[in-house]
């Protein structure tokens, strides 16, 4: 089998979502991975539930309540970023692989999207 055949291993973190219990790793994974910014603010958001989670006092009902609604619609809403935007961080990979990093020194790449970047090459 040839090397050049073989499918990279950065799509695992997709799949990895559909479990939950890492989606702050997978995400900030995915953001560092690709430099996007939208990546590791949705890794901020399932952190931020975490840390809810961990501190909240969730003896009381109601606020049991939203803190479970709060992670079921986390859960889904991670299945579906991850699934509607793995083209886009396909071809930002494939970008970033073509990029010299020394002519970006200045610019911003987390808040850049693909086009931009594209632009620049």
């Amino acid at each position: 089998m040839n090397s050049e055949n073989k499918k990279p291993v950065y799509d695992l973190w997709v799949i990895l979502t559909a479990f939950g219990a890492f989606n702050a790793v997978l995400f900030y994974y995915a953001g560092i991975k690709s430099k996007s910014g939208k990546y590791i603010k949705v890794g901020h958001f399932y952190l931020f539930l975490l840390f809810l989670s961990f501190f909240i006092n969730l003896n009381v009902p109601f606020i049991k309540n939203i803190i479970s609604y709060l992670y079921l619609g986390g859960y889904i809403f991670g299945l579906v970023f991850a699934l509607k935007t793995l083209p886009a961080y396909r071809k930002r990979l494939a970008i970033l692989k073509n990029i010299d990093y020394t002519s970006l020194e200045n610019k911003n790449i987390y808040s850049m999207d693909n086009q931009s970047l594209e632009n620049l090459i």
